[in-house]
């Protein structure tokens, strides 16, 4: 299967896919220290709609430590 088949490119795919939907992942979500940013706004709102949120974390090679 081709993956580009999956892109949704109208906003009526978009609404069917989340009235399928149920909980939402969101890479790289941001307290709310960061209000201001779509990466806290919008999962709160999504939250706030009734969906799952599940944050996933994203770290740079900064944030790693390497054994030494």
């Amino acid at each position: 299967m081709d993956w580009k088949a999956n892109i949704l490119t109208t906003d009526d795919q978009v609404r069917e896919l989340l009235s399928e939907t149920q909980r939402i992942a969101v890479l790289g979500i941001k307290p709310e220290s960061h209000a201001t940013q779509p990466a806290f706004y919008v999962p709160k709102y999504m939250a706030e709609k009734g969906y799952e949120i599940v944050p996933v974390p994203v770290s740079t090679s900064a944030d790693r430590t390497s054994p030494e």
